[in-house]
């Protein structure tokens, strides 16, 4: 059987409260042989990220961008710009003896955004990204000088007439569209429901020769890596496809 409780006090009161409130759940839900808690492994401590955001910089940064927008679209109207920094850290540890500790931080920046010509709009749009740095210019990062581009450029639009048949063009921006509808037959409520495509298919090709998709939480790539499973397991890189 299984229960879960969660709580935002950690005196040591509250703590045996929310055990004792947990146990008492358990008992009436309904028993599964697979709920398990993950087994002990070596207690690890990660981070990644700076120590602190710089203000000075974070400032610089979007006074620039601002600045860039007026001079290269001036038919673009930034409704909304926010930039942050964030540290957290986290703790996983259970019964089994597993701790894990992970202290992240980085920068976050989004913006939303129209053009307008007179009378006439294009319809909002937005962008934003993460990263551990500043260093490269805001316009410059996550396709927003081209967003912003292709907003000036929709303002006047014309609806096609009739019915055609042709060729699809799909920019880079719109490939987690076809990886998120291919992974999503690899979940488990896919796969637990019997619903999935790829149902079976365990080491077996599922895919055109030359296609990959490859896990790597702990890419340097990323600026918050994902060093701990939810369920309290250290990850590891994967071939998923």
């Amino acid at each position: 059987k299984q229960s879960a409780m969660s709580g935002n006090q950690f005196s040591e009161s509250e703590v045996a409260e929310l055990a004792k409130q947990t146990l008492t759940t358990a008992k009436t839900s309904a028993p599964d042989e697979a709920f398990d808690i993950a087994p002990v492994q070596p207690p690890r401590k990660f981070h990644s990220g700076p120590a602190g955001g710089d203000t000075e910089v974070m400032t610089e940064r979007t006074v620039e961008f601002l600045n860039d927008v007026k001079q290269k679209f001036p038919k673009i109207i930034i409704e909304a710009a926010t930039i942050r920094f964030s540290k957290h850290s986290r703790t996983i540890a259970n019964s089994n003896g597993i701790h894990f500790e992970t202290t992240q931080s980085e920068y976050d920046f989004s913006t939303m955004f129209t053009a307008k010509d007179g009378r006439q709009s294009s319809s909002f749009n937005y962008s934003g990204f993460s990263s551990i740095d500043l260093k490269t210019p805001i316009m410059k990062m996550a396709a927003i000088e081209t967003l912003l581009k292709q907003s000036s450029e929709q303002i006047s639009c014309k609806s096609i007439d009739g019915k055609f048949v042709g060729d699809v063009i799909s920019t880079p921006d719109c490939i987690s569209n076809f990886i998120d509808g291919m992974t999503g037959h690899l979940t488990t409520g896919a796969l637990l429901k019997g619903q999935s495509i790829y149902q079976n298919k365990l080491n077996e090709k599922i895919a055109t020769g030359g296609f990959e998709i490859k896990v790597r939480p702990r890419s340097p790539d990323f600026s918050s890596p994902k060093y701990v499973t939810g369920d309290g397991f250290e990850t590891e890189d994967m071939n998923l496809i």
